[in-house]
């Protein structure tokens, strides 16, 4: 069997990538026509699993890092020492 492999996927973003891959898995399930795929369902449907799990942790830090910035410009951080510390920090960036 000749693999080929595609560069198409690199253009879609993230979220379109975690649902072509979902797509692949629910087509392929029970499907006859593939019945020894070169990769597995079980390891696709665990590769998906990470990759979704590592873009969702990354989303959501990317947004909790935007609050936390906001909070420091505006002053809505608190006025602890370690909120001031953090502040400091972030505003360097």
């Amino acid at each position: 069997m000749i693999l080929k492999v595609s560069l198409g996927f690199a253009r879609l973003s993230d979220t379109e990538l975690d649902n072509f891959t979902q797509a692949v898995i629910d087509q392929m399930t029970g499907n006859a026509a593939f019945p020894t795929p070169p990769v597995t369902l079980p390891n696709l449907q665990a590769a998906k699993a990470d990759f979704t799990a590592k873009n969702r942790r990354r989303t959501n830090g990317r947004a909790s890092r935007h609050r936390r910035q906001e909070q420091c410009e505006t002053g809505l951080a608190g006025a602890s020492q370690a909120s001031g510390r953090l502040c400091a920090n972030y505003l360097q960036q």
